[in-house]
């Protein structure tokens, strides 16, 4: 979409489109009412493009109440509250909830806003209800904290691994909002360098602030909140800041580029093997196949073989009587023959019979007209 102010001799008065490699985030997303892009950032991590901050991150630092939550896990993880001095906070979910009002003087905070918007010093009862009739309109949680009449707002300030703390001295109760607001270098002592290390690894920040509360007559601190990629700089240091952010912005660069080959030789490589497991176990499931193949072939044959072998078996049984049987023939045959020969013979000698019968007759015969 198109800048609210565009720098000269740029299309940023117009609305463009581009799919960029890498995104620094130095912007916040939510501030009054009417702005939340939040749904900005949703296409962001929709498109899994590396940032800086991490997106994540980036998203819990647009919900103070989750944030809230996050550095009272770092206050547990260092022993509580004097090794880790967050400031005590309660939180409602709407003005219902607020039925018992806080300890008086109290700050309260409406949801997630910053440059000092939807914060407001309550004194008394009066005002707690004046302000809880508000919230009505609003929908939105909100916090309340002990009013701190604080001397000094420190910020620690960390870019990658350079730090830098100054102190700000203001009139107004809200630092950030008075322009008559000093500031000045300060050493960065160890407990800073501790909280601000201890709550950028809690909420995966490479680039964060933290503003702490100083009162200059007891000494005591006490860490107001944390704040994301999209802090301002001091204006005495920004050039400088600027260039450990362009710095940290390539080493990210580098390393997510690094991660991608990285990952995509990885990919390569895991398609690779899969590809050789797959042809590998293809190539042996042909081999059983044909093995299996061969067995059953080989399985057919033999049994067709047997089959065939039975049955010539059979047939031979068939054709080849039994040495019983044949006996049994040979009886039989000479049973006939004898039969035969008997009756031929039966017949020789009958015929002779008749022979000699007919010759005896004839012989009768010639022998009475012999006696004549």
């Amino acid at each position: 979409m198109p800048s609210r102010k565009p720098q000269p001799n740029t299309p940023q008065d117009k609305k463009r489109s581009f799919a960029p490699d890498f995104i620094l985030l130095r912007a916040g997303c939510r501030g009054d009412a009417k702005t939340d892009w939040r749904y900005k950032l949703s296409v962001i991590a929709h498109s899994n493009i590396p940032t800086l901050n991490s997106i994540d991150s980036f998203f819990l630092s647009q919900d103070k109440g989750q944030l809230y939550g996050k550095l009272l896990a770092v206050k547990k993880r260092l022993g509580g509250f004097n090794n880790f001095p967050i400031v005590n906070q309660g939180c409602y979910s709407d003005w219902v909830a607020a039925t018992f009002p806080p300890d008086f003087p109290c700050v309260a905070k409406v949801g997630t806003a910053s440059g000092g918007l939807g914060k407001m010093k309550i004194l008394d009862s009066d005002m707690w209800d004046d302000f809880r009739s508000l919230m009505p309109m609003q929908n939105q949680f909100f916090a309340t904290e002990g009013f701190i009449p604080w001397d000094y707002d420190i910020r620690i300030q960390k870019i990658g691994n350079h730090y830098r703390a100054f102190r700000r001295t203001a009139k107004h109760w809200k630092s950030n909002v008075d322009f008559a607001m000093k500031d000045e270098d300060i050493e960065v002592e160890e407990r800073y360098k501790i909280w601000i290390e201890e709550a950028a690894h809690e909420l995966g920040m490479e680039i964060c602030a933290m503003d702490v509360l100083q009162v200059a007559a007891t000494g005591k601190e006490y860490i107001l909140e944390c704040n994301s990629s999209a802090i301002g700089l001091n204006g005495r240091h920004a050039e400088e800041d600027n260039k450990h952010i362009r710095d940290l912005v390539l080493r990210k660069m580098e390393a997510a580029r690094n991660l991608k080959r990285e990952q995509d030789t990885l990919r390569d490589e895991t398609i690779k093997k899969k590809r050789e497991e797959h042809n590998k176990e293809e190539s042996t499931k042909k081999e059983n196949t044909m093995e299996a193949e061969d067995k059953a072939e080989k399985g057919k044959g033999k049994e067709k073989k047997e089959k065939k072998v039975q049955k010539e078996k059979e047939e031979a049984t068939e054709l080849v009587p039994s040495y019983e049987s044949l006996l049994r023939q040979v009886q039989e045959l000479q049973a006939e023959l004898k039969q035969m020969q008997e009756a031929k013979v039966a017949k020789e000698k009958e015929e002779q019979e008749k022979a000699d019968k007919k010759a005896e007759e004839k012989e009768k015969k010639g022998g009475f007209f012999g006696r004549k």
